[in-house]
Parts: C-alpha cells; sequence; structure tokens
C-alpha cells in the first residue's frame, strides 16, 4: 500500500552524511531513501532476521535477545511480519532500523502499517528503492 512520504529524504555516496559503514560494503548504494533518525547509523548495529512464522519459543527467545542487545546496540531488521517485527518493537525505546525492499512510501506488509509510523517517528526506515517501487522477495 502506497501512503504519501512527506518527510522522506535522499542520500547519496557523495554527501558528507553517507554513513561510513556503508562505504565498506562491497556493493554500497550510491543512493538511499529514509524516513527517520539517520544519526542512528553512526552508532554501532546489529541484525536480527528470522521466520515471519513464529513459534511460542522464537517469540521468547526474540524478546529476550532484542532487549538485552538493544541495551548495546541498535537493532537492524526486515519490516517483515514475524521475528522482524518483534524485534523493532522490543528495541524502539533506544532506536531501531527497519530496511524496506520496497520504496520508501510502500507499506508491506500492510499489516504492519503501525510499526512503519512507529519506526518513521521514533527509529529509521531506509531503502535503495525509489518511489512508488514494490516489493520483491528479491529485494
Amino acid at each position: 500500500m502506497i501512503e504519501p512520504a512527506d518527510d522522506k529524504r535522499a542520500i547519496t555516496i557523495l554527501d558528507e552524511d553517507y554513513p561510513a559503514a556503508f562505504l565498506s560494503l562491497s556493493d554500497p548504494p550510491f543512493v538511499f531513501f529514509y524516513k527517520g533518525d539517520l544519526n542512528l547509523l553512526k552508532k554501532q548495529c546489529v541484525g536480527i532476521v528470522g521466520s515471519r512464522r513464529v513459534s511460542e519459543y522464537s517469540l521468547k527467545a526474540t524478546k529476550t535477545i532484542a532487549k538485552a542487545l538493544s541495551l548495546k546496540y541498535v537493532i537492524v531488521s526486515g519490516m517483515a511480519k514475524g521475528i522482524d517485527r518483534l524485534a523493532h518493537l522490543e528495541a524502539i525505546h533506544s532506536g531501531s532500523i527497519g530496511i524496506l525492499g520496497s520504496g520508501i512510501d510502500y507499506i508491506y506488509p500492510y499489516a504492519n502499517k503501525d510499526l512503519y509510523e512507529l519506526m518513521a517517528n521514533k527509529g529509521l526506515l531506509i531503502s535503495e528503492y525509489p518511489d512508488h517501487t514494490i516489493p520483491y522477495a528479491k529485494h
């Protein structure tokens, strides 16, 4: 579902604010789009990813791990249902970064609209894809 993204911004590899950590990637994005607090990319980050289908055990483990890691690190994850969503919810108080596989204006899955809005206001959403790009698994 496409939503207006009035406060979205873009940054290029030539900008002075381009994250230093991105420069160490084998194929850094020339441009990325974002909503939220770009300063989160200057902090130490750790990724948490997992299944969209969660068991009772994985729910408990993710809550415990995300809560503990968020005391020292910014949590980075996708924006899928399941483990990604839970990791962000547990870590949003200290900052969390959501990576989108679509344009910054495209909320997917739409069931995570509340999380998208929370992340845009209290965390950071980033995407390599321009507006109106729909999500694909390869993204």
